[in-house]
């Protein structure tokens, strides 16, 4: 059974969060109110930090401790003071993490310490939105924390239609709630590669609500003056165009109440088009820029492939179609493109693993080379004196880009000494760990008492000791000498001839001592059960 992984996408105005185990993916339900959606909001209330739609439930009793875009205070390292105290945004981030490991533990029944959260494209290596990202996930209770780039999960999620083939370019377009990403991806069999990425930081639904929010101030004068009133009142006029941007992506036009004025707004398709088309242009022209930084053109383009939330509105496809020939490819549910992507890379987690180079021969050093060639040693799973068998992950190292990369044994051994520690800079090459060396081993010495002279030994290359003994088999482990498993074939009177192993099967003949009769007997290689 593997580890359970929450996968997170922390979006500016919406979260969406779902828990992978074994291979199954369950997308997290918020408990308030049953959405897939977990709105990106805070409300400190005395001791407690109300998270998600219970946040927003009471932003209107209590506006002033009320929190949301915690994304766009990270980028900017602002911290916020919410009833007298002080709070970083990583702390604001540790919160809704915490909230969503939670539920990720009520729904598993049991603990999830592995986390992988997607970031922006704008947050590039050594960027210290990356750290403090891996920061608030470990202040939430996970131990293992990673970070892939919103684009390159959005790419690995399911398009409508056929799926993008092995080989293709796609360009990846993600319009979030608070930030544009792009990136060009050239599709694999499993996994695929990141051409080049770019991203507009000040370019999301956040700012395409303001923009309508301001439009209602301009028509209405006393809209403007509730905009400018209070925090309350700004959140109310802000909920109204949001509303009215999710209406006209469905339809031609919208209409919503300003509950505390009595006042109703109408706004069409053409009109919300007029208000936000520079926006649009913006993230078309970031894409045209990409292209040519990279050196392709439309033409090489195998499709386009949106996702996130504002990518609804219709004048996004409409533009693309534009620019590019050809209409965009959507994700089943846009919103979710990012999460269910993020869950696919998770799910090829072994992929990221690295086996041991070449061995020298008296020592026996443990040494990896690891995507980069530098990374930070996260911890270790095995313990000096333990032994291990081979394809076992014994570390884990972070990458500068937040990939965790798995650093697993080739051979059965025991770990003699460890030369790093968890935190310290490591790089390919370097000799991490002492294992025992290989060939028989220090137990070999011990002696074992047997009823009767051993008839027959067979060593195989993955380093396993089969034993014959008149009617009985064992097998050892040559690094460990541990005993795998026993059994008897047959009677007493019977004594073993030949023994071969081959294919995973042990094949033992044996007869009888005073008849010429020959029996044979095949065992599982691994188990010692009769084949």
């Amino acid at each position: 059974m593997h580890e359970p992984v929450l996968v997170v996408d922390f979006g500016t105005t919406s979260t969406a969060a779902a828990l992978l185990v074994d291979g199954q993916l369950e997308l997290l339900q918020e408990p308030a109110t049953g959405r897939l959606g977990w709105p990106s909001s805070v409300l400190v209330d005395g001791e407690e930090i109300l998270v998600g739609s219970l946040a927003t439930r009471r932003k209107g009793v209590r506006s002033a401790n009320y929190r949301s875009e915690i994304k766009r205070l990270l980028s900017h390292n602002q911290a916020s003071v919410i009833d007298g105290r002080q709070y970083s945004p990583g702390e604001l981030v540790t919160a809704i993490l915490a909230t969503l490991r939670r539920e990720a533990e009520a729904v598993h029944g049991g603990p999830v310490t592995h986390a992988v959260l997607t970031v922006p494209a704008a947050y590039r290596t050594g960027d210290r939105r990356n750290e403090q990202m891996i920061s608030a996930g470990e202040a939430a209770g996970f131990t293992a924390v990673e970070l892939l780039p919103e684009p390159v999960a959005a790419a690995l999620s399911t398009p409508s239609g056929q799926p993008f083939q092995p080989g293709d370019l796609v360009l990846a377009y993600d319009f979030g709630g608070g930030t544009f990403d792009a990136a060009l991806v050239h599709v694999g069999s499993r996994d695929h590669e990141v051409v080049a990425s770019s991203a507009l930081e000040d370019c999301g639904g956040y700012d395409i609500d303001e923009r309508v929010a301001a439009h209602l101030c301009a028509l209405h004068e006393d809209i403007e003056k509730l905009y400018n009133a209070t925090n309350r009142g700004r959140l109310e006029v802000m909920d109204a165009a949001q509303a009215l941007k999710h209406q006209l992506s469905d339809r031609p036009d919208g209409a919503e109440e300003i509950k505390s004025l009595g006042v109703e707004v109408l706004l069409t398709r053409e009109q919300f088009d007029a208000l936000v088309g520079d926006l649009v242009d913006r993230t078309v022209e970031c894409c045209r820029a990409l292209l040519d930084s990279s050196g392709y053109a439309a033409e090489h383009l195998n499709g386009v492939f949106i996702a996130g939330g504002s990518s609804r509105m219709p004048l996004v496809a409409t533009a693309l179609e534009a620019a590019f020939g050809s209409a965009p490819r959507t994700a089943r549910d846009p919103e979710l493109a990012v999460v269910r992507g993020a869950a696919a890379w998770a799910s090829r987690g072994e992929s990221r693993s690295c086996m041991p180079l070449d061995y020298v021969a008296d020592e026996e050093p443990l040494r990896w080379d690891f995507p980069g060639g530098v990374g930070t040693l996260l911890d270790w799973n095995v313990e000096e004196g333990a032994g291990f068998s081979a394809g076992d992950e014994l570390a884990r190292v972070r990458l500068p880009n937040g990939t965790l990369v798995r650093l697993r044994a080739e051979h059965s051994s025991v770990l003699r000494a460890r030369h790093a520690r968890p935190g310290d800079r490591v790089e390919s090459g370097h000799w991490l760990a002492t294992t025992e060396r290989r060939g028989f081993p220090h137990w070999a010495t011990k002696q074992f008492y047997v009823s009767a002279k051993v008839r027959l030994c067979v060593a195989t290359s993955d380093g396993v000791l089969f034993v014959a003994v008149r009617h009985q088999c064992w097998a050892f482990d040559m690094m460990t000498g541990t005993c795998l498993w026993q059994n008897s074939f047959a009677y007493e009177s019977r004594t073993v001839q030949t023994m071969e192993v081959s294919d995973g099967v042990v094949k033992i003949t044996y007869g009888y001592k005073y008849s010429s009769n020959v029996e044979s007997v095949s065992l599982n290689a691994a188990t010692g059960g009769r084949r």
